[in-house]
């Protein structure tokens, strides 16, 4: 059974009184809320709603600048925890090559070498998580607007208007 079983319903679940307070912020909200509408009530709700595929491209830009602005903060920020990985492996070398070391030193030298590296190792994987992450978010939010798209194209066959393409993406 559908979670949201009315027009009504489905607007508690946003935190809105009308449809024309569904704004580009709470346009991904609904989106994922679609699936556990009673499908006529998703197709009425969409039909009302002609603005839909605006408020999506909206914030699947959204989406876009926010993806790639975190990529470029992750690179900045990788690209500082690198080089601070490299400034500390040259003075753990310059250490290491110091004449009056005792075995006990270098043991330690070399153990703080090791752990430098497996930890540069560690940053790497996390970063390549982080990456892999955001662009599946991405991806799940254009899905989002996919899924839009074919909810509107439905809502107009279901009351029996046909939809351009340039209203689907707001031409006129």
């Amino acid at each position: 059974m559908s979670a949201y079983v009315t027009e009504v319903d489905a607007k508690h679940a946003l935190n809105i009184n009308t449809w024309r307070n569904l704004s580009k912020d709470k346009v991904l909200q609904f989106l994922q809320t679609m699936p556990q509408m009673d499908p006529a009530v998703a197709l009425k709700v969409v039909a009302q709603i002609p603005e839909i595929t605006s408020l999506a491209r909206g914030a699947i830009d959204d989406a876009a600048k926010a993806y790639d602005g975190a990529l470029v903060s992750n690179e900045h920020s990788y690209a500082a925890a690198q080089q601070f990985a490299r400034e500390g492996l040259a003075i753990l070398r310059e250490e290491l090559a110091r004449d009056n070391l005792t075995p006990e030193d270098r043991m330690r030298v070399l153990a703080q070498i090791s752990e430098a590296i497996d930890a540069v190792f560690e940053k790497e994987t996390e970063n390549k998580h982080f990456i892999a992450h955001m662009h599946g978010q991405t991806l799940a939010t254009i899905g989002m607007g996919v899924l839009t798209v074919v909810g509107v194209v439905a809502a107009a066959a279901w009351t029996g208007q046909k939809p351009s393409l340039g209203s689907l993406f707001g031409k006129s």
